[in-house]
C-alpha cells in the first residue's frame, strides 16, 4: 500500500512492479537483509560480548555423538551458522600514536610524494631498516585470491623478502594490513643480527595504502583486527616510524613488494595457513551482501514469472537484470511524466484494453487519430511522428509496428522520455482522457 501510495499508478498495477519501480524491498527481501545484517553482527562482535558465548551450540557430553555439538536450537545459533566464523576483533581502548591525526599524504600528490620519498631514502642512515609491504587481489576461476608480500632493506641492501596467501574470504585491504604486520615482525627479528654495539637503528615501515597507515597510527579496524593490534604492540616496544610510499611510482622497495604480492595470488601460490587462512570481517560482510543479493534475485525471478508478457518484454525487467533496493533514476522525473512512464511499462493505464477489461463505460478508448489507445501508440500515432526529426535518440527509421515502437521506447532514459513527451505533446493535445 505504501508503494502504491507514493507512485502515480493505477491501483490494479501488480505489486511486484511497484517494488521494483519504487526501489523498495519486498517483505521477503527485507527479512532476508535484516537476517544477514544480524548474522554479520554476530560474527564481528568482540570475543567478550554477551552474544559471542551464545552463538555456538553446546557440546554433547554423553552417549552417541559425545564430543560434537548439538544441532542449532535458538535463533542466535541458527543465524550464527549462516556465515563463516572470523577471528573476532578485540575490544580495546582507542590507540593514539605520533601523527595519528595527520593525513599520511600531507596533501601532496603522488608524483611529488614519490620524488620526495626517493630523496628522503637516499639521505637516511644506512644502518636503519626499511620495510616495504603490499597486498594484491584478483579473481581466478570465479574465486577470489588475496595475498601479500614484503621486503626488508638495510640501507639499499636487501635482507629478507616473503609472500603468502590469505583466505579467499578477505580483501586487498586485509592483505595490506597483514603484510604490514608480518613485515614489521620480520624486521624486529632481524634487529639483533644487524645491530652494532653502539647503534640503535630505526625501523621504517613504508606503505602505499593510507587506510592501513591510519589504522596503525590510530585505532585498529575491525577487519584483520589482530594484525593492527600486533602492529600497535610492536610500535610500543621498538623505534618504528611510518612513511607513505606512493604505489606504482618507481620506488624500488614498493615495486618489489608489489611483485611479491602478485606472486602470492598466482595459480602456483601455496594456500593460506594459520591466522592468514581465517576469513576476515570484510570478507564475511561481502559474503552476507552476496547472499542478500541472491535472495533479491531469487525473489525477482519468481515475481517476474507471474507478471505479464508485456512487462517481461522490457529489458530492465528480465530476471537476469538485478533488482536493486535503491531509488531508480526514473523517480527524478516530473510526476505526470512518471505516471506515463510506469503506465507504459505495466500497461495498466489509460489504454483501450484496460478500460474494456474493467468495464469503464465512460472511458475514451481511441486517440484523436482513430486508433485504439495503447502503450506503444505514443510513437506510432501520426501526430507524434510529425515531430520525428526532434525526437530524442531518433532511430534511423520511423517506428511502424509494435516491435519497432517498443524497441525505441525501451532505449530511452527517463530524461529522454520527458523530452519526448514535451516534444510531441501527445498526452496533452491528442491522446487525452
Amino acid at each position: 500500500m505504501a508503494a502504491r501510495g507514493v507512485l502515480p499508478v493505477f491501483r490494479t498495477t501488480p505489486i511486484a512492479t511497484l517494488y521494483r519501480d519504487a526501489g523498495l524491498p519486498s517483505a521477503m527481501v527485507a527479512l532476508e537483509e535484516a537476517k544477514m545484517r544480524f548474522a554479520t553482527r554476530l560474527q564481528v562482535v568482540d570475543e567478550k560480548h554477551p552474544l559471542a558465548s551464545r552463538i555456538a551450540p553446546p557440546m554433547i557430553t554423553r552417549g552417541r555423538g559425545a564430543g560434537t555439538r548439538q544441532r542449532s536450537k535458538t535463533k542466535i545459533q541458527r543465524l550464527g551458522a549462516l556465515l563463516p566464523a572470523v577471528n573476532r576483533p578485540t575490544l580495546a581502548i582507542p590507540h593514539y600514536s605520533e601523527g595519528c591525526g595527520t593525513d599520511p599524504t600531507e596533501g601532496v600528490d603522488k608524483k611529488s610524494a614519490a620524488q620526495a620519498f626517493k630523496k628522503w631514502w637516499r639521505s637516511q642512515p644506512s644502518t636503519d631498516l626499511y620495510v616495504f609491504s603490499d597486498g594484491s587481489e584478483r579473481s581466478l576461476d570465479n574465486s577470489r585470491q588475496v595475498g601479500y608480500g614484503f621486503i626488508v632493506y638495510q640501507g639499499n641492501k636487501q635482507l629478507a623478502s616473503f609472500s603468502a596467501a590469505l583466505s579467499p574470504m578477505s580483501h586487498v585491504f586485509d592483505a595490506e594490513a597483514v603484510g604490514a604486520c608480518r613485515a614489521l615482525e620480520c624486521a624486529v627479528k632481524l634487529l639483533p643480527c644487524v645491530t652494532e654495539d653502539s647503534s640503535n637503528p630505526q625501523i621504517w615501515l613504508c606503505l602505499d595504502n593510507t587506510s592501513v597507515i591510519w589504522g596503525i597510527r590510530g585505532s585498529a579496524a575491525a577487519s584483520s583486527n589482530w594484525a593492527y593490534n600486533r602492529c600497535h604492540e610492536l610500535l610500543r616496544q621498538h623505534n618504528v616510524g611510518l612513511k607513505w610510499a606512493p604505489g606504482h611510482m618507481g620506488i624500488e622497495g614498493n615495486e618489489e613488494a608489489d611483485r611479491l604480492a602478485k606472486r602470492a595470488v598466482s595459480s602456483t601460490a601455496a594456500p593460506a595457513y594459520g591466522l592468514e587462512a581465517t576469513p576476515t570481517v570484510s570478507g564475511v560482510r561481502t559474503v552476507a551482501k552476496q547472499l542478500s543479493q541472491e535472495a533479491r534475485r531469487k525473489w525477482w525471478s519468481g515475481a517476474c514469472g507471474r507478471l505479464s508478457d508485456w512487462y517481461r518484454g522490457w529489458s530492465f525487467s528480465r530476471p537476469t537484470v538485478e533488482y536493486q533496493v535503491k531509488a531508480p533514476p526514473e523517480l527524478t522525473m516530473p510526476r505526470h511524466a512518471l505516471h506515463r512512464w510506469l503506465a507504459l511499462r505495466s500497461s495498466h493505464g489509460d489504454f483501450s484494453w484496460y478500460h474494456r477489461r474493467f468495464q469503464h463505460a465512460d472511458a475514451r478508448l481511441t486517440c484523436v487519430c482513430g486508433h485504439n489507445k495503447s502503450p506503444e501508440h505514443l510513437v506510432l500515432c501520426r501526430h507524434s511522428q510529425r515531430h520525428f526529426l526532434h525526437w530524442p535518440k531518433r532511430p534511423a527509421a520511423r517506428p511502424h509496428n509494435r516491435a519497432t515502437a517498443v524497441a525505441y521506447l525501451g532505449s530511452l532514459t527517463p530524461t529522454d522520455f520527458v523530452e519526448l513527451l514535451d516534444c510531441t505533446q501527445f498526452y496533452t493535445r491528442y491522446c487525452t482522457r
